[in-house]
């Protein structure tokens, strides 16, 4: 086998296998974490891993359409990640970003 055959072999093996099991796998961990309670850390590793496997499939067919999903993603997860962070409250014991020391 030359070296474009094996790389077609990798890039097939890649599409069809590669990203449908990383897609389940993000979904499983998402829904354990939601049902714990913990919905926002959920559906930021959810978001994670749909990252993730659109990147693997970016890798093996780079078109725009493509390279929007995945774009779209990063600005979900951003957005996502900011609400998340201004709905949560500062850890105990540190007295919050702007505190003054004693």
């Amino acid at each position: 086998m030359n070296a474009d055959g094996f790389r077609d072999a990798a890039t097939e093996v890649i599409g069809v296998a590669a990203v449908p099991g990383l897609v389940a796998l993000g979904l499983l961990a998402a829904a354990v974490v939601i049902l714990r309670g913990r919905w926002s850390d959920g559906l930021m590793l959810g978001l994670d891993f749909w990252l993730a496997a659109c990147l693997l499939h970016l890798s093996t067919m780079a078109t725009w359409p493509t390279i929007a999903v995945a774009a779209a993603i990063v600005v979900t997860r951003h957005g996502v990640a900011g609400a998340v962070k201004r709905d949560r409250p500062s850890p105990a014991g540190n007295g919050g970003a702007g505190a003054a020391r004693p």
